[in-house]
């Protein structure tokens, strides 16, 4: 999310395929192991105009279930500049063309 309001973005929407995490950041549960999590998601969430977090079941969201994979195991993964590595446009790509057909 810092790296999103670094950027100059104001209205972000946020999928994510953890229904337990999207429930407690929207208010609707209450987990004692997330509320460190919580809390650094409402402060940056206060930064921006608009903000959702929708839960999307994993199948609808392999873009961001393979980046997370990917980047459990690579320590040093970050980017900071504004184009996307070769491997995530690739997905994105192939991830569009398999839902366009459908």
């Amino acid at each position: 999310m810092q790296q999103v309001w670094i950027r100059g973005f104001k209205d972000l929407q946020f999928e994510g395929d953890s229904e337990i995490l999207i429930n407690a950041v929207n208010g609707r549960t209450i987990h004692s192991d997330l509320i460190n999590l919580i809390r650094d998601i409402d402060y940056w969430s206060s930064k921006f105009s608009s903000i959702q977090f929708m839960f999307i079941r994993r199948s609808g969201n392999s873009v961001a279930h393979n980046l997370a994979k990917f980047s459990c195991f690579h320590g040093d993964f970050f980017s900071s500049s504004v184009d996307q590595p070769l491997w995530l446009k690739r997905l994105v790509f192939f991830f569009f063309l398999s839902t366009a057909y459908n």
